[in-house]
């Protein structure tokens, strides 16, 4: 008999109990109740966890509940997304009776929660986007780069990463750079990287979003602390020019958050992808899933960066679903209304009436 549940951070421990049930290869460290702690912290949303059960079968959906207020609505509406990073619903198997059920379940919450619309990121390496094909629209948005980890680091070393990469490794080495992991990092290395990831960010022109508060960063290390490193680049002089957060969890490695000063050497990128992927092959992951570019285009320099480590990639892809459409379609007529200096630029975004406004 299939039944549904809502959960949220109290339930926590129930939460992590449907995780577990989940077989490794269909999981990852974004389920987790203690990931979607950080968002919630954060200011992000109310993190809430929608399961359907059935025996043996799980089908577990983590995503931020948010109101949607401003616009003079007669009722109160909600929308939901999943936290930063990757998303969607997670499962024991792609069971078409599960799907159904799970579908119908939702659907239901969704109309009694009063939930305007549901944006959602895919994650690229599990490809569970197959499970919510039949309830949302899912669009193809940019490819990502992973690195399959079975071959040992010299057969990567060969096989993988291009040559451009290679020399400037070997670079790097020459000049004695040096990299040092941190499992615990004191509030001393968390303020250095800091200071590295907001420089870099500044550098990069990022949005907004991205200048995350100092409790996040400590909280990182606190509520992920057995998936967490502290990956630092040394120059010849011992100073700290790059820096990167890692996750590990059970198969998978990623690339979390990273910045590099301003005067380092481009060489500094190079060695701690690398040194990055020495850590992963020796915590035992299997996969590990640099990201993709900034932007979709297939000439992104971030990608065609990426894309010297290794000749594998995958599809990232988005899911989008609005519920209450002609509630929505009068919310973001006020919207472009308000905000015609960013209407062209959020056209494609579906919760962009939370975008903040004369930015």
């Amino acid at each position: 008999m299939y039944k549904s549940i809502e959960l949220d951070l109290s339930n926590s421990k129930e939460w992590q109990e449907h995780l577990d049930r989940i077989p490794e290869s269909n999981k990852d460290i974004y389920y987790s109740p203690n990931y979607y702690r950080l968002y919630e912290d954060l200011g992000d949303g109310t993190a809430k966890c929608f399961v359907v059960t059935n025996g043996d079968e799980v089908a577990l959906y983590p995503f931020l509940m948010n109101s949607v207020e401003g616009y003079n609505l007669k009722e109160d509406y909600v929308d939901i997304q999943g936290a930063y990073g990757y998303n969607g619903t997670i499962y024991t198997s792609l069971n078409e009776e599960l799907i159904k059920e799970f579908d119908k379940a939702f659907a239901i919450y969704c109309s009694d929660k009063k939930v305007l619309a549901e944006f959602t990121r895919f994650h690229p390496i599990l490809e569970n986007k197959e499970f919510s094909k039949t309830r949302m629209k899912v669009t193809d948005d940019r490819e990502t780069v992973y690195l399959n980890l079975e071959q040992e680091i010299d057969e990567l070393w060969q096989d993988q990463f291009s040559s451009q990469i290679r020399n400037k490794i070997r670079k790097a080495i020459k000049k004695n750079y040096s990299s040092e992991v941190l499992t615990n990092p004191s509030p001393d290395d968390i303020e250095i990287f800091i200071a590295i990831y907001n420089e870099n960010m500044r550098m990069v022109g990022a949005d907004e979003y991205f200048f995350f508060n100092e409790q996040y960063f400590r909280d990182t290390f606190k509520y992920l602390s057995s998936n967490s490193y502290l990956l630092n680049i040394k120059d010849e002089e011992g100073n700290i020019i790059s820096s990167t957060i890692l996750f590990k969890y059970g198969k998978f490695f990623h690339y979390h958050l990273s910045g590099r000063t301003e005067d380092a050497i481009s060489w500094a990128s190079n060695y701690l992808y690398s040194e990055s992927i020495n850590l992963a092959k020796k915590l035992g992951a299997e996969v590990y899933h640099f990201g993709g570019g900034r932007t979709p285009a297939p000439d992104d320099s971030l990608l065609r960066f990426k894309k010297g480590f290794s000749k594998t990639s995958s599809i990232f892809s988005l899911g989008k679903k609005i519920y209450f459409p002609e509630i929505y379609s009068s919310i973001e007529k006020k919207w472009n209304e308000e905000n015609p200096n960013l209407e062209e630029k959020y056209r494609k975004f579906l919760l962009k009436y939370r975008i903040k406004k004369d930015l």
